[in-house]
């Protein structure tokens, strides 16, 4: 038992997350973000990105600024896998609360359907000089924690707000499942 405190504690620090964060993580969010950050550095790797200069990295920060809203990454399944950091200003939920659930556990019972429907890339026949249409963009109710006053209040109590979802589909080749170093890769599904 204490080897394996052992190892989520050291699992814990090797996460890309504050100290004061991460020294207070219990075992099953240990896992969730640690899972949601080995799926994120494959979809890194597989949209084969160039490491930004300095520039790009100074600009980013402006973007979130700009936005006027907050970044969500989803699977095809609808797990959210990064969040920015500023979803705590729009939803009174934090990064480490949302990353690695579900969006389906916070979103509308009745916006499910539509919600499957835009995280679903369809293969089909595109007509002769067409690209296939990979921009999404609908409105959903997800659960808010804000107060009218800004305090936050328990998940439980929770009201819906309406967000406007714009971005788009990347589709990466799922069939390499060979690590560098020829091992199989463990399913990220």
């Amino acid at each position: 038992r204490s080897k394996e405190s052992e190892v989520f504690y050291e699992l814990a620090h090797q996460l890309p997350l504050p100290h004061n964060v991460s020294s207070h993580l219990d075992k099953a969010s240990v896992m969730r973000l640690t899972i949601s950050y080995l799926r994120v550095r494959k979809l890194l790797d597989a949209g084969d990105l160039d490491i930004e200069d300095e520039m790009k990295a100074q600009m980013n920060c402006f973007y979130l600024k700009a936005l006027d809203g907050f970044v969500m990454v989803l699977t095809d399944d609808g797990d959210m896998i990064y969040i920015s950091d500023n979803v705590n200003k729009y939803m009174g939920l934090t990064q480490f609360e949302l990353t690695g659930h579900s969006v389906f556990d916070f979103t509308h019972p009745c916006d499910h359907e539509e919600m499957r429907e835009m995280l679903t890339h369809r293969n089909g026949l595109v007509k002769k000089g067409k690209e296939q249409n990979t921009q999404r963009s609908f409105f959903l109710r997800m659960k808010c924690t804000l107060t009218s006053r800004g305090r936050t209040m328990n998940i439980k109590s929770a009201t819906w707000k309406v967000l406007h979802c714009t971005g788009h589909i990347h589709v990466y080749d799922t069939n390499s499942n060979q690590s560098q170093c020829g091992y199989k890769k463990p399913p990220m599904t």
